[in-house]
C-alpha cells in the first residue's frame, strides 16, 4: 500500500508537543502523508518550530482562534486524497497507525470512518480509548478508560470515531458536509460521526491502529458551556422530531438533575448560558435538520441500537447511583427500540 492521505492537525500554543508529534507522523509505513497544520493563533513558538524543522509541512496560520471544526474544514479543502486524518498535536503515532485505519476502511464497504486504539501516552499499557461511546442523552466517553487491552480486543462497529486520532474516507466528509463549525470545541466528532451514520456511512474502530495520547482532563468554565450545549445541539440536529418527543421525559428528568449538579459545583452560569446559545442558534439548528433530513438513509432505531443506555465512564463505574440510573437508562432504550422512531 502507497496511498496518500491528507493528515490535518490543529494547532494551539502545542510548542511541547509538535514536534515529536509530526516525527511520527511523516515515518508512517506505507502511506505517503500529506500533512497540513492549522494554527489557531497560537502565541508560543509552535509555528515557528514547525516551519523550520519541517518546511515540507504546510502550514494554515489563523489570526484568530477559529476553533477544532472550523480549523479542520480549512484543512480539508482543495482536499484530492482518497483518505483524511485528524490527529491531535499532544499525540505520538505508531507507524502503522496510518495504514491499519485504512486497511479497515477498505475491508468494511459502508466505512466512512476509523478509529486508532488510544493508548495513555505516560502509561502506555493503558487505553485512552478503545473506541468512543455515548448513551442515548448523548453523554459521550472514552471506552476502555485506563483499562488493559482487553485479550478479545477485535475491529468493530462505534458510534463514532473520536477526532482525536481518526481516519475518514473523501467520500464520507464530501458527502456530508465536514464538521459543523457552530461547536467551536467538543462534540463536533459526535455530531459528524452521528450524522455520517444517519448518511448510511458507519464508524469503525482498529485496535491494530495505535496512537499514544497525552490525555489531561481540563476543567474550566468554557468547557462545562460548550459540553453541555454542545451535547444538546447535536441531540436537536440529528434526531427525529419523533425520537425527541420519545425522549423527552428522560432528557428533561436529566437535565434538572445536571442542574442541580451545576449550581452545587459552581457551572450553573455556563449551564444557563448553554440553555442561551441553544435559543439564539435556532435557525442554524433548523437548518441543519433539513440537512440531515435530505440525506438520511437510516432510521434513528438504528442510530438508539449503536448508543448505550447508560454511562459506563471508568471513574463513574463504582458509583451505586450511577448503577441503579444505568439499568433505568437501559430500559428506556429498549422502550424507544420498540417504538417506530
Amino acid at each position: 500500500m502507497d496511498t496518500c492521505v491528507r493528515v490535518v492537525i490543529v494547532t494551539f500554543n502545542n510548542a511541547p508537543d509538535i514536534l515529536e508529534c509530526l516525527e511520527s507522523i511523516l515515518s508512517q509505513k506505507s502511506v505517503r502523508p500529506e500533512v497540513v497544520v492549522v494554527d489557531n493563533a497560537s502565541t508560543d513558538s509552535t509555528v515557528e518550530l514547525i516551519r523550520s524543522k519541517f518546511p515540507e509541512v504546510k502550514v494554515i496560520q489563523n489570526k484568530e482562534n477559529m476553533g477544532f471544526g472550523h480549523a479542520c474544514n480549512e484543512g480539508i479543502e482543495g482536499l484530492t486524497s482518497d483518505y483524511v486524518a485528524f490527529v491531535n498535536p499532544d499525540t505520538l503515532s505508531d507507524p502503522s497507525f496510518l495504514s491499519c485505519a485504512i486497511s479497515e476502511l477498505i475491508s468494511v464497504p459502508l466505512a466512512g470512518a476509523c478509529q486508532a486504539r488510544m493508548m495513555l501516552y505516560d502509561c502506555r499499557e493503558r487505553v485512552n480509548s478503545h473506541g468512543n461511546e455515548a448513551n442515548i442523552l448523548l453523554f459521550s466517553w472514552p471506552n476502555g478508560y485506563m483499562e488493559l487491552v482487553p485479550p478479545n480486543d477485535m475491529p468493530r462497529k462505534i458510534p463514532y470515531a473520536s477526532g482525536c486520532a481518526a481516519v475518514y474516507t473523501r467520500i464520507c466528509l464530501e458527502g456530508i458536509g465536514g464538521f459543523d463549525d457552530l461547536f467551536f470545541m467538543y462534540f463536533e466528532d459526535v455530531e459528524l460521526g452521528l450524522r455520517a451514520q444517519l448518511a448510511g456511512y458507519d464508524s469503525r474502530y482498529s485496535p491494530s491502529s495505535v496512537v499514544y495520547h497525552k490525555y489531561r482532563f481540563k476543567e474550566s468554565p468554557q468547557r462545562y458551556f460548550l459540553l453541555e450545549r454542545n451535547r444538546i445541539l447535536t441531540m436537536l440536529i440529528v434526531f427525529r422530531k419523533r425520537t425527541i418527543l420519545a425522549i423527552s421525559p428522560l432528557a428533561i428528568a436529566v437535565e434538572l438533575g445536571v442542574l442541580a449538579e451545576a449550581f452545587f459545583g459552581g457551572w450553573y452560569v455556563e449551564k444557563i448560558a448553554a440553555y442561551g446559545s441553544l435559543l439564539r442558534h435556532a435557525g442554524h439548528v433548523l437548518r441543519k435538520r433539513r440537512i440531515v433530513r435530505d440525506l438520511r438513509v437510516r432510521h434513528d432505531k438504528e442510530l438508539v441500537q449503536s448508543l448505550r443506555g447508560g454511562v459506563t465512564f471508568f471513574p463513574l463505574r463504582e458509583s451505586a447511583i450511577v448503577g441503579i440510573a444505568n439499568r433505568l437508562f437501559e430500559k428506556y432504550r429498549v422502550f424507544l427500540l420498540n417504538m417506530d422512531i
